[in-house]
Parts: C-alpha cells; sequence; structure tokens
C-alpha cells in the first residue's frame, strides 16, 4: 500500500480530532484467538516521488525513484476469558534508490485490551507511529526550498470508549481519548499540536430496523509553537470543535449494506483573525456484495484540524468507488477512482500570500493479486494522481507502479 497517500495522512491527522461523527462502535472481545504475522516485501516505482510541479526546476534530489519496503505486519489478539489484549500494525522501513535523504522507518502500531463488566463492554488503546512527512506538502513556502520538508512525524495516543446494551434496544456510550504530534524539523514544528476529544452518544439496535445513534462531540487542538497577537497579549494557537449529529447504520438482505451520518459542526479558533466555522458534515456509503463481486461507493464531507504549516484547520469533500472482481479462490482484481476536494483555513498568525487555499486531487488506481497458498500472495498494482492547486507549487501529476509479496507464519 502506498504509504504517503493524502488520505491515509488525513485519516491518521483526525482519529482524535476529527469532527465527523461516524458510526457508534461497541466494543465486545472476539471468540477467536489470532496470531497471524505477515512478512511483507514491495517494490515501487514512482514517476513523481518529491511531488513536483512541472513548473519547478530543481536544485536537489531526483523527482523519480524506486522504494524498497520490506515490513512485519501483526494481528494478534488474544481473549483471556471474557477479557481480550491485542496488537496490530506494521513496522517496516522505506529505502529510496536515488533520494537516500528520503529513507526512514515507517511505523504504525496499536496496542491495548478489551474488557466486558456485567452488560458493559469497552476499549483501552495506546497508538504509535513514526514515519516520514506526507510528500504531497514537502514544498515550504517560507524558504522556497522543495526538500525542507525531508521531516519525520511522530505521533502517540491513547484512547478509552465505554458502551452498556443489551442486544437490542438502547444503547449508551462513550468515549475520550488525548493525542500528540511532533514534527523532527525545526520549520515544521510549528505544526506540533497536542489535542483532546470527548464524546457521548445513546444508541438504537433492533433487529430489522439497523442501528441509529445520536453523538455529541467536543474536541480541542493547540499549537504550542504557534503563538498570534490579540493587540494586548500573545495567545497560543488553536481550535476548539463542537458537533452534535446521528448516524445511521443497517443490513439490507445478505448483499446490501448502508452507512449514513449527519452531522452539525462549529470551529471556533482561539486566535482573532481565524475563520471561523459553522455547518453541516455528512458521510454516505453503499456496498453491495455478490457471489465473486464487491463494489463499494461513498461521499463525504469533513472538518478536522490540521496538522499542515500554519493551517488551522480544513475542509474536505471525497467521493469514491471501489470493486474487487474474484475470478477464482485465487485470483483477484481490483479497481477504483476518487476524487478529493480540500479547502485550509489559514491561522491569522501567518501571513496572507502564504494562505495555501485548496487542492484538488483525482485519483485512479487498479491491482491483482494472487493467492498462491493460504500464507502466500503476490500483488500488482498502478495508481495515477493529479492534484490542482491554487498554488502551483503544490500542483503535481504522478505515477505509482509497485510489487507486493507477503508471507503470513
Amino acid at each position: 500500500m502506498q504509504n504517503h497517500c493524502p488520505r491515509l495522512r488525513l485519516l491518521a491527522a483526525s482519529f482524535l480530532t476529527s469532527v465527523t461523527v461516524g458510526s457508534a462502535a461497541y466494543a465486545q472481545p472476539a471468540q477467536e484467538r489470532k496470531l497471524d504475522i505477515t512478512a511483507a516485501a514491495r517494490i515501487e516505482y514512482d514517476s513523481n516521488v518529491l511531488r513536483a510541479s512541472d513548473s519547478q526546476q530543481l536544485t536537489s534530489g531526483h523527482k523519480s525513484d524506486i522504494r524498497y519496503s520490506p515490513s512485519l505486519d501483526l494481528d494478534i489478539y488474544l481473549p483471556l476469558s471474557r477479557q481480550a489484549v491485542f496488537l496490530g500494525g506494521t513496522i517496516g522501513y522505506d529505502f529510496y534508490q536515488r533520494n537516500t535523504t528520503l529513507n526512514r522507518e515507517r511505523i504504525a502500531l496499536r496496542g491495548g485490551a478489551d474488557y466486558q463488566l456485567g452488560r458493559c463492554s469497552g476499549t483501552l488503546s495506546a497508538d504509535y507511529s513514526r514515519q516520514l512527512s506526507d510528500l504531497t506538502d514537502f514544498y515550504d513556502p517560507l524558504t522556497g526550498d522543495l526538500l525542507s520538508g525531508d521531516n519525520t512525524e511522530e505521533r502517540r495516543s491513547v484512547d478509552f470508549s465505554v458502551g452498556c446494551s443489551r442486544a437490542y434496544g438502547l444503547r449508551p456510550f462513550a468515549s475520550t481519548g488525548y493525542a500528540q504530534e511532533r514534527n523532527s524539523q525545526f520549520n515544521r514544528r510549528r505544526g506540533n499540536n497536542n489535542s483532546w476529544y470527548g464524546q457521548v452518544g445513546l444508541g438504537y439496535v433492533g433487529p430489522t430496523f439497523g442501528q441509529l445513534s445520536l453523538i455529541g462531540r467536543y474536541s480541542r487542538i493547540n499549537y504550542p509553537n504557534r503563538f498570534g497577537f490579540d493587540g494586548t497579549n500573545f495567545i497560543k494557537d488553536g481550535v476548539e470543535v463542537m458537533s452534535g449529529g446521528v448516524t445511521y447504520d443497517r443490513e439490507i438482505g445478505s448483499r446490501l449494506r448502508t452507512n449514513l451520518s449527519l452531522t452539525y459542526t462549529k470551529v471556533d479558533p482561539k486566535l482573532p483573525g481565524t475563520r471561523k466555522f459553522n455547518g453541516l458534515s455528512w458521510s454516505g456509503d453503499l456496498m453491495w456484495q455478490g457471489s465473486n463481486i464487491l463494489l463499494n461507493a461513498g461521499l463525504s464531507r469533513s472538518v478536522s484540524p490540521s496538522n499542515l504549516i500554519d493551517v488551522s484547520y480544513e475542509i474536505e469533500e471525497e467521493y469514491h468507488v471501489n470493486g474487487t472482481y474474484a475470478a477464482n479462490e485465487a485470483l483477484r482484481f481490483n479497481a477504483g477512482a476518487s476524487y478529493i476536494k480540500q479547502r485550509y483555513n489559514q491561522s491569522s498568525s501567518t501571513p496572507i500570500f502564504l494562505s495555501r487555499g485548496g487542492d484538488r486531487t483525482y485519483q485512479a488506481t487498479g491491482g491483482v493479486t494472487y493467492q498462491f497458498r493460504r500464507r502466500l500472495s503476490l500483488g500488482a498494482d498502478v495508481t495515477r494522481e493529479w492534484r490542482r492547486s491554487n498554488i502551483s507549487f503544490f500542483e503535481y501529476n504522478g505515477t505509482r507502479a509497485g510489487l507486493t509479496a507477503r508471507v503470513t507464519f
């Protein structure tokens, strides 16, 4: 999997700070023990690894490159009576053939415990990630340096959730969490942030009705290395987000599943002059599964605080469609397309001429996987990506093609 795609960065950044209300999760300890360890090796050619625009003249680095990525994937779940402990994620390293300064570890781990006490159950977990910053945002407008984004991002978080329910009927639930994001490079430490969120909700589940949930959420993020001036005092930059909404999840027959959400969100930046936001967020997913075909289509609009340099928060719209076709038990084909529109609301501590404005990213992908035996698989994939921006330095076109081998022990 391409580990630098914009969507993955946004999902990681919004794990604790996203204000999009999703379906309420009720942790239930699994009934089966799982101990899967998978070794993977990937080789990928990237025609534009630095995400440079056609107009940019590179003074250092190479536009195209080949990346070698060995990794170890963990999927461990150990039930202990009614409780369970788990550990999952990836530990790997990326080696670039030409741009060796981009060589970096790639770690994303989540561990914790599922617990059950009477009718209540929940999860206590901790996450840790460390990786190269998203290559799509390497250009630093303050220095004009394309490679100044050679930065390592590190993230730590803890999360606690609890829900009480019967098989059907009302289900109250709540969750809270705290996270820190840090950057290794000095001029990107303006994006360092601390975040906290709290969420409560009430769900209803019926045998044919599906699951309906009402959710309220509050989150707060601050940037310890970023300050503004209100005319009298210096103020630490940050945002507060309040949201409330409804989600609905239902399986229609054995083949069709829908998930819908609608949320009203209010974003209140701390610095005077930073634009506020009041409005709707939404998401919708439709999944259909046939005997050998799986189709998924979805759309969403979300608002979340940002870890980009001097961006207070961002508004994102996404539209996607994906499909998988199983020719037989061993051979699978997949294809997909997506469109992402992002609007960045700049912190008032940043000069207006450095404002990011917005981006539009188009992506098309296809691939094939062959399962030789239960534990060995080979895959090939190709992705074409285009991004357009109000700042020409952030525009790029690129093609990625890769081969992946996996062995599960």
